[in-house]
C-alpha cells in the first residue's frame, strides 16, 4: 500500500525542464559553482571600493599589504571590511535557513 502512494506521487511530478531545470550533471554544478563564486568576489571587491568615499581596488588591496594611516585605509579595514563580512555572514544564514 505504501508502494502505491509512492509510485503515484512520484508519477503526478513531471520532470522539471526549461527555466526551473535543476543542474544535474557534475561539470554543470561545478561551472555554476565558479560562476556564483566569481559573482560573489566581485560584490565583495565592490563592497570594499565603493561608498562616500570611493577607493580604487589598489588602494583596497594596499590597505591590507601595506598599511598606512591614510583616511583610505582606515576606511576600509575599520568600516568596510565588517560590513561585508556581516553581509556575507548575513546572506549565509539566510541561505542556510531556506
Amino acid at each position: 500500500m505504501a508502494e502505491d502512494i509512492t509510485a503515484r506521487a512520484a508519477a503526478d511530478v513531471p520532470a522539471s525542464k526549461g527555466a526551473g531545470a535543476v543542474l544535474v550533471t557534475a561539470p554543470a554544478r561545478a561551472a555554476g559553482l565558479g560562476i556564483a563564486s566569481l559573482v560573489l568576489a566581485t560584490a565583495c571587491a565592490a563592497s570594499l571600493a565603493v561608498g562616500a568615499l570611493d577607493v580604487p581596488l589598489g588602494e583596497v588591496v594596499a590597505a591590507f599589504t601595506a598599511h598606512d594611516d591614510s583616511d583610505a585605509h582606515i576606511v576600509v579595514t575599520e568600516l568596510r571590511v565588517p560590513r561585508t563580512e556581516i553581509g556575507l555572514l548575513v546572506g549565509g544564514a539566510l541561505g542556510a535557513a531556506g
